[in-house]
């Protein structure tokens, strides 16, 4: 169901301040399953349908549809304990979004080439060090590294880092410019190729969100036991995990 004209101009002039938290939150939430519904019952099944035969076409729908799995997941998210795991769906959308937009104005030079063939660059540096960290540990791979581990030979070497030196150039030093992103650039870097509209959205998404994906206690410094019985509905006031009164 639409929202008429008036109504529209209301919501798009409002000031965010004056609403309550839980509403403005609230009205996300609501607002993810509305988009994911239109996604899963219209854009969905029309992607399915059409043939691509631009490259960058196809590169743009299969971030969309990995952007659409994510958006799946938040739907599912709807407690003060799932935080940490909105936090790093936020930081991946948005990520995703910055790969969308840098493909769709080529912004990147062979753009496609480069989405394309990171995968097989990242499965031979992954299975590399895995192998090494292995070896320097006297460690049987389990299964999955020992499916990369089968990448780690002469030749695919030879032809990765041909690949490698041909999208990604060399290094001042001579060497293959290995890329950790498909775009040769870091997070802010993307951000700021795109528009500052982006550079602002970094700011305000990636510094928060990284408070509650990385392991560290930074996000949480200063919490004591009475902060997590209020996020883990699930558990128990009287859990023996959350009973004594440490700080951080």
């Amino acid at each position: 169901m639409g929202i008429d004209d008036e109504l529209y101009e209301k919501l798009k002039n409002l000031d965010t301040n004056t609403v309550p938290v839980q509403d403005q939150v609230s009205a996300f939430y609501h607002g993810l399953k509305g988009t994911y519904e239109f996604a899963s019952k219209k854009m969905v099944p029309l992607l399915e349908k059409v043939t691509c035969s631009n490259r960058k076409h196809v590169c743009i729908r299969h971030i969309y549809f990995c952007m659409y799995c994510w958006l799946g997941s938040l739907t599912q998210l709807n407690k003060r304990s799932n935080h940490g795991a909105i936090a790093s769906c936020l930081r991946t959308m948005f990520e995703h979004y910055l790969d969308i937009k840098l493909l769709a104005r080529g912004t990147i030079q062979k753009g496609p080439d480069k989405y394309e063939s990171f995968p097989r660059i990242q499965r031979f540096t992954t299975a590399v060090r895995s192998v090494n960290l292995a070896n320097r540990h006297s460690i049987p791979l389990n299964t999955i590294a020992a499916r990369l581990a089968m990448s780690v030979n002469a030749e695919e070497k030879d032809h990765v880092t041909k690949l490698v030196t041909n999208l990604w150039g060399k290094t001042r030093k001579g060497k293959a410019n290995w890329p950790k992103h498909w775009s040769g650039m870091n997070l802010s870097e993307r951000a700021a190729a795109v528009d500052k509209a982006c550079v602002r959205m970094y700011l305000d998404i990636v510094y928060p969100c990284n408070l509650y994906v990385h392991s560290d206690p930074t996000g949480y410094a200063g919490k004591d036991a009475d902060f997590f019985r209020e996020r883990l509905e699930a558990w128990q006031p009287r859990h023996p995990a959350l009973g004594c009164q440490s700080r951080f």
